[in-house]
C-alpha cells in the first residue's frame, strides 16, 4: 500500500528560493514582482498565479514547466497535485519534508542522479508538502550515498527566517523530535540528547538536524558531538 500526499505551488516556490539560497525580496527582484507577492504564493493565499509568472520562474531557474503541474496552468490556490509515496519513510516522521529536498537536489545535482531510482521516488514532487521523513528514510539515504550525504549537506547553503535564541530552538526540539535540551553553557548554547536507539546513525541524523535549523535559525548553526554518549552541543558562530 502506498499513502497520498499532496503539495500547493507555494511550497514549490519556497523550496526553489531555499535552494538558491535566496532571500524574498531577491526572489522577487528576479521573478518581476514584489515581495509581499511572493509571501503570499508562499503562504498560499494567492488566489491565481498567473502564467507569466510560472513562465519567468521556470525559465529563470531552468525548472521545466512540467514540474509545475503539466497543463492546470495558471494555478488557484485551491488546486493540489497527488503523488505515491511509500509509508515506510513517513510514518511518524520528524525531518522536515524542505530539508529532505534541500539534501537531496544537492545530491542529486552533485553526486548521484540516480538516487530517486534507488529510492522508488519522483525527484521533481518528492519534497513539495507537509510531510515530515522519518529515521527509515535518513537511514536508508545514507545507505545509498555514504560519506555522499555528509559532503552534499556541507554544500548546502541557507538562511534562517526565525530569530536565533533558546526558547525557539527549545520549542523546536522538543515539538518535532521528542528532544529535551539543556539551558547554555559558556562554550555552547544548548545540548541535547538522542534517543540511544539510534546510537549507530547519530551522526548521521546529527547532520539532518543540523540542516534543519540552519533553515530555521540561520547558517551559522553547528551541531558538534560531546565526549559525553549521545550528547550533542549546538554552537552558533
Amino acid at each position: 500500500m502506498q499513502n497520498r500526499y499532496s503539495f500547493e505551488i507555494g511550497d514549490l516556490f519556497y523550496a526553489i528560493r531555499r535552494v538558491h539560497g535566496l532571500t524574498q525580496v531577491e526572489f522577487a527582484d528576479q521573478l518581476g514582482v514584489v515581495q509581499s507577492t511572493i509571501s503570499k504564493i508562499e503562504k498560499g493565499v494567492f488566489d491565481d498565479i498567473p502564467f507569466s509568472l510560472i513562465s519567468k520562474l521556470s525559465t529563470s531557474f531552468n525548472i521545466p514547466l512540467a514540474h509545475f503541474q503539466i497543463g492546470l496552468l495558471p494555478l488557484k490556490k485551491s488546486f493540489f497535485y497527488s503523488k505515491d509515496i511509500s509509508p515506510e519513510f513517513i510514518k511518524d516522521g520528524v525531518f522536515s519534508a524542505k530539508t529532505v529536498y534541500l539534501i537531496l537536489t544537492e545530491i542529486y545535482n552533485s553526486y548521484n542522479p540516480k538516487i530517486y531510482k534507488q529510492l522508488k521516488m519522483q525527484p521533481q514532487y518528492l519534497c513539495f508538502s507537509n510531510l515530515k521523513y522519518n529515521f527509515e528514510f535518513i537511514n536508508k539515504l545514507y545507505s545509498l550515498t555514504q560519506e555522499d550525504l555528509f559532503k552534499a549537506i556541507a554544500k548546502i547553503k541557507v538562511y534562517g527566517d526565525q530569530d536565533m535564541n533558546l526558547n525557539n530552538i527549545k520549542k523546536f526540539l522538543q515539538s518535532s523530535y521528542g528532544l529535551n535540551i539543556a539551558a547554555n553553557t559558556e562554550n555552547h548554547l544548548a545540548k541535547f540528547n538522542f534517543n540511544s536507539t539510534f546510537n549507530e546513525l547519530n551522526n548521521v541524523y546529527a547532520k539532518v538536524l543540523e540542516v534543519e535549523l540552519k533553515a530555521l535559525f540561520g547558517s551559522n548553526v553547528i551541531l558538534e558531538k560531546s565526549q559525553e554518549n549521545n550528547t550533542y552541543h549546538i554552537h552558533t558562530s
